[in-house]
């Protein structure tokens, strides 16, 4: 999700909240008899309220209602759901001031295929996107119960420094997720459970 459409999912929350907020004091005012809502109230047309969907504009006013709310709903579904991806990075050696380019999709695949030969492992998936407008190389590990975490979390972290270092310092994050399957049951009934270290900010985290 890019940092425009998170602001606007929080924009969009206030509002709402905030309606909600407005409501539910006007029935609680009504509730308690506050004598400025009573007299609010009291001004109402009933006859014109109650008459409304008996007019010939209430059909085309639900109609209209319905698109933009269908229109708004799935413009903000994909605007959520949408991952961007990301561009090439330009890294400048300051040494010699060369140019080069480097697509964080290949070094994220080069960093997928290093982690699926640790002992365990059986499925690696790697993609790069925008997360909050930040270009992230995503790796997701899957692996068995008997994993050595501690040692994955410790390769995890090594692949995230080297690919920081053959970036030269560009604004790419690395961000590496484990999935461990469930654990088997041993012969005793009981469960074998691998030992999760403390997650370390934006390597690996196990889950």
């Amino acid at each position: 999700m890019s940092r425009r459409a998170a602001a606007l999912n929080r924009a969009i929350v206030f509002v709402i909240g905030l309606a909600l907020i407005g409501v539910g004091a006007y029935a609680a005012a009504w509730y308690l008899r506050v004598p400025f809502v009573r007299d609010l109230v009291a001004r109402y047309d009933r006859v014109r309220v109650e008459s409304a969907p008996l007019q010939g504009w209430w059909q085309w006013a639900l109609a209209g209602t319905l698109v933009v709310a269908l229109v708004f709903g799935l413009a903000l579904a994909v605007v959520d759901l949408t991952r961007r991806r990301t561009s090439a990075v330009t890294v400048t050696d300051p040494a010699t001031g060369a140019v080069t380019t480097v697509d964080p999709g290949a070094l994220a695949d080069g960093l997928a295929a290093q982690l699926a030969q640790f002992p365990g492992v059986h499925r690696v998936r790697a993609r790069a996107v925008l997360e909050r407008g930040l270009p992230t190389m995503l790796v997701t590990v899957s692996a068995d119960a008997a994993l050595d975490t501690v040692a994955f979390t410790a390769s995890a972290e090594a692949l995230a420094r080297g690919a920081a270092r053959a970036l030269g310092g560009a604004r790419v994050a690395t961000q590496v997720l484990l999935h461990v399957d469930p654990a088997a049951q041993t012969e005793h009934g009981q469960t074998e459970r691998a030992h999760v270290p403390p997650e370390v900010p934006g390597a690996a985290r196990a889950s």
